[in-house]
C-alpha cells in the first residue's frame, strides 16, 4: 500500500510521487537525539519519520522546513512507474536495509538507472561498522536530474541531494548534491558534481 498522489499498481505499487505507510521496526533507531521505531519509504530516495514525503523539492538543498525529518540517500525525482525499477525492503530485528533497484528519472527521454542503497541500524549492528547507524551505498550511477525538474537527458536540472535533515529548517548534513554527468566532486553543496562520483562509494553516519 502506498500514499500520495500515485497510489501506485500492485502488486508492485510502481509509482511516480508515493510513499508507503509507516513501517513498524523491531528496534529502536535513534535519530537526532530523538527515537522512532516505524519509517516511511519513498520512491523519490528517502525515508522519513513523522509524516510520508512523497514529492520531490526542487530546491535541491537541505534544509528542508517543519516535520521533513529524512534520510536522503538519493532525494531525486525518480519514477518507477511502467517497469522503470522497483524499490524494496528488508527488516530484520537490528536493521532495515532499503535498495532502489534500476529506478529511472521522470521525463520522456530516459536514458540511464539508479542502483543505491540504504541500511539503518539499531547503533549496535556490524552491517554498518563502528558503532555508527546510517549507511548510503552505490552500486551504479547513471542520472541525476529529472526531465519533471528542468533536466534533459538525466542531467542539467534541480540537483539530486545526499544526506540528513532534522526538519527543523536548521539542522542537517550534506555529503553531496549532483546536477551533472562525469566523475567531479567540488564539496558538499556544489550543483556541478558528477553523478559518476559516486560509483562504488558507501558511505556511514552516526545520527
Amino acid at each position: 500500500r502506498t500514499k500520495g498522489p500515485d497510489v501506485g499498481i500492485p502488486p508492485l505499487f510502481e509509482n511516480n510521487d508515493a510513499a508507503t505507510p509507516a513501517i513498524a521496526l523491531p528496534f529502536h533507531f535513534c535519530f537526532y537525539e530523538q527515537s522512532f521505531d516505524s519509517v516511511y519509504i519513498s520512491n523519490n530516495g528517502i525515508v522519513s519519520f513523522k509524516q510520508p514525503i512523497y514529492k520531490f523539492d526542487t530546491s535541491g538543498l537541505l534544509p528542508f522546513g517543519a516535520d521533513t525529518l529524512m534520510i536522503a540517500p538519493f532525494y531525486a525525482d525518480n519514477y518507477t512507474l511502467n517497469n522503470s525499477g522497483i524499490v524494496y525492503y528488508k527488516i530484520t530485528q537490528t536493521h532495515l536495509i532499503v535498495t532502489w533497484d534500476s529506478v529511472r528519472f521522470s521525463g520522456i527521454d530516459i536514458d540511464g538507472w539508479n542502483n543505491f542503497q540504504l541500511i539503518i541500524t539499531n547503533g549496535q549492528d556490524p552491517i554498518v561498522p563502528n558503532g555508527n547507524n546510517i549507511s548510503f551505498c552505490y552500486p551504479l550511477m547513471q542520472w541525476a536530474c529529472s526531465d519533471s525538474s528542468g533536466g534533459f537527458s538525466g542531467y542539467a536540472g534541480a540537483p539530486a541531494t545526499i544526506g540528513i535533515n532534522k526538519g527543523n529548517g536548521l539542522t542537517y548534513a550534506q555529503i553531496n548534491t549532483i546536477s551533472k554527468p562525469g566523475n567531479y566532486y567540488y564539496g558538499p553543496f556544489s550543483a556541478d558534481n558528477g553523478i559518476d562520483w559516486l560509483d562504488h562509494k558507501s558511505f556511514t553516519l552516526n545520527s
